[in-house]
Parts: structure tokens; C-alpha cells; sequence
């Protein structure tokens, strides 16, 4: 049977998806064909190894594989392996293990995102748009930028047509907004290997709140630590906010000297520990502060990895 398919076919990038990353690669895989980690966007994909010969030499197996399937490669689209070259929308660079979004592309996302950021109304077609501008800037940034796609996907929820309208939020304009301002901050360039980056410090966060006191704290494995009291209006909010705060206080004060390092911060609040793992809440006030650490490891290039420590283990920053 021969299937032919428009791209711009409601779900036809996903049927897509199912037949060639889910099923042809794990055919590949299994029988050894593939080894090497391949990197996939729709229709375009790459592998990634240490030697130029052995990628060059396992693609044109792959291809051969992919061909006796009926599936066939345009040939004129191939590039060789190289240290830099650019790949499915960016420049690869393996020298500082870098990826980069093009100029032209650059320029096109933050004009669309900044102009999102204002509009009253969107219709369906132009936030599905946005949202895969979106999801390929965020490869761009740091672990943890699904948090800024959230309220993008939670305004096209119920629309079934391209040309249906729907009011924008301050949430939705907002998460726009961020989007420019990160896009503006990196310039389209991140890391798609962490290699570079050097172990950090470890740090215990904790917070607590009663009738008469509400605080935080944090203490780092070298020594220094650091403890406030919360004034009356942020005593009111609820403790999983205190917890996260109590960490993004910390690493404002100490972000800038944690440049390429991945600091591990151990908190014994599950409900943002598992936020901060996923990259993103169900609350707001969570969305909230994940955003914020976001922008900090933007800004001063490094690293948070989230850690879970039992209350009774977390002595030195209780």
C-alpha cells in the first residue's frame, strides 16, 4: 500500500511521528542498524556521535534500512557529518556544545512573540504557530522551559478550527512576553550537552510557617548559609510558595558564582521538588517562581537539578 500525506493536514505531522521516530527507529535499534542517538524534528533528523566516519557511515545504513521500507531520503538534503553545521533549524556547534537558532528564524520568533504578547485575541491557527515556534526555541534553554509553553496550550484547549477566536489572558500574554525576553537574553543559542558544566554545590532549602513565625533558609555543603523572616503579607501564603521562594532566594543571592555549574538543591517539599523536576505546575504561583529560576539559569548560565530530601534528614537547613 502506498500512503501519500499533506503535512498541513490536521495530525498528519503526529501519524507521522508514530510511523517513523516510534516505529521505523525502533526497528532500526533492535536490529542494530542504529546505535548512535539520533535527534528528530517532524521530518528531519541527525545522529550525533564522536567519530565523523562512523555518523556518516551509519546514516547511509539507516537510509539504505529506511529505503527497503519504502521510505527514501531526498538525497540533495543530506550534509555530511561536521563539528559545525546546521541541523533541523540550528547551528550545531560540538567545539562549545552549542546549538543556535538561524538569524532569520531569530528575528522571525521574537517579532511573532512580542507581538503575541499584546494582542487581545488569537485564533487557533496562529497559536498552533506560535506554539511550534515556541517549542523549538525552548530546545534553546535550559531544563525546565516547558513551564513557559503551559498557559500557551492550556488557551488553544477546546478550539477545533483554524479560524476560531479566543480572548488571550494575562497568563498566555505573559508567557509570550517571557519567551521574547529569554529569546532576547540568549540570542537563540543554548546547550544541548552539558558536558562543559562543572559539578556544584549542593544546597538544603527549607521554610516554615506557624501563627507567629513564618521564614526561610538555605545552607550550602561549604558552609554558607543564609536565613530571613517573611514579612506580614508573605507569611499568608501557603507553604509550598514559602519552599519555593525560599530557593529562588537562594539562588538570586548566590547565582553569580555558580557560572557553568550545576548545583543541586535538595528541598523536602514534595509538591515543588516534583514541579521543579517536571519543569512546570498546575498552579499558577509555582509557574511563577519556576519562570523566575529559569530566567536566573539564563542569565548567569547554570544549572539547577531538583532534589528530594526527607524532613527529618533536612537538619542543617531546618
Amino acid at each position: 500500500m502506498h500512503l501519500f500525506a499533506d503535512f498541513g493536514t490536521r495530525g498528519m505531522p503526529g501519524v507521522f511521528k508514530l510511523l517513523y521516530k516510534d516505529m521505523l527507529l525502533g526497528m532500526a535499534r533492535s536490529l542494530g542498524v542504529l546505535t548512535l542517538p539520533m535527534v528528530v524534528w517532524v521530518d528531519d533528523c541527525g545522529l550525533i556521535g564522536a567519530a565523523r566516519r562512523r555518523c556518516d557511515t551509519e546514516m547511509w545504513a539507516f537510509q539504505k534500512f529506511a529505503g527497503l521500507l519504502g521510505i527514501l531520503f531526498k538525497w540533495l538534503k543530506d550534509k555530511a557529518a561536521a563539528q559545525v553545521i546546521p541541523m533541523i533549524g540550528f547551528w550545531w556547534d560540538s567545539f562549545s556544545r552549542t546549538i543556535s537558532l538561524l538569524e532569520d528564524k531569530l528575528g522571525a520568533y521574537m517579532q511573532m512573540f512580542q507581538a503575541f504578547s499584546v494582542r487581545s485575541s488569537l485564533s487557533l491557527r496562529e497559536r498552533r504557530c506560535g506554539a511550534g515556534r515556541a517549542q523549538r526555541a525552548v530546545m534553546t534553554l535550559p531544563p525546565g522551559a516547558r513551564c513557559l509553553l503551559q498557559p500557551i496550550y492550556a488557551a488553544m484547549h477546546g478550539l477545533k478550527h483554524a479560524w476560531q477566536q479566543r480572548k488571550t489572558n494575562k497568563l498566555e500574554r505573559n508567557a509570550w512576553l517571557f519567551l521574547y525576553e529569554v529569546l532576547a537574553l540568549n540570542m537563540g543559542r543554548g546547550y544541548f550537552s552539558y558536558d562543559g558544566f562543572s559539578p556544584g554545590p549542593a544546597v538544603c532549602t527549607d521554610a516554615s510557617k506557624s501563627n507567629r513565625y513564618a521564614g526561610g533558609g538555605a545552607v550550602e555543603n561549604d558552609g554558607e548559609a543564609d536565613w530571613w523572616v517573611y514579612g506580614a503579607s508573605a507569611s499568608k501564603r501557603l507553604i509550598d510558595w514559602l519552599e519555593a521562594d525560599t530557593v529562588l532566594e537562594k539562588a538570586r543571592t548566590s547565582c553569580h558564582k555558580w557560572y557553568k555549574q550545576i548545583v543541586d538543591f535538595w528541598i523536602d517539599n514534595s509538591a515543588f521538588e516534583l514541579s521543579g523536576e517536571a519543569g512546570r505546575s498546575r498552579v499558577e504561583r509555582l509557574n511563577v517562581v519556576l519562570q523566575k529560576l529559569f530566567l536566573l539559569q539564563v542569565e548567569h548560565t547554570f544549572i539547577i537539578r531538583f532534589n528530594w530530601i526527607p524532613t527529618d534528614d533536612n537538619t542543617m537547613a531546618d
